[in-house]
């Protein structure tokens, strides 16, 4: 089980549709997005924000992607296994 994990609030109405694609093979369609990491917590605790990529030509255009939203660490309790007591099996 993880230690830690990343929860995402997307904002679905930013998407901007015409960057969605779909697999020829599967039909699934889908979206490229980014996280961008923040170097310490936002004043809201978010530890950086999901960003729609807009491809490589774009981004060195000077182009920015849409924020979708925002990713914050979870941290998840770990259970440890409790140590198996050894029996002494009679054979």
């Amino acid at each position: 089980m993880p230690k830690k994990i990343t929860s995402c609030k997307i904002n679905l109405t930013k998407i901007d549709k015409d960057k969605l694609f779909k697999s020829e093979k599967t039909g699934a369609v889908y979206l490229d997005a980014t996280i961008l990491w923040n170097d310490e917590p936002d004043k809201y605790g978010n530890d950086g924000m999901l960003v729609q990529d807009i491809g490589k030509e774009a981004r060195e255009a000077g182009e920015k992607g849409e924020i979708l939203g925002n990713v914050k660490h979870i941290e998840v309790a770990s259970k440890e296994s409790a140590p198996v007591e050894s029996k002494d099996v009679p054979f």
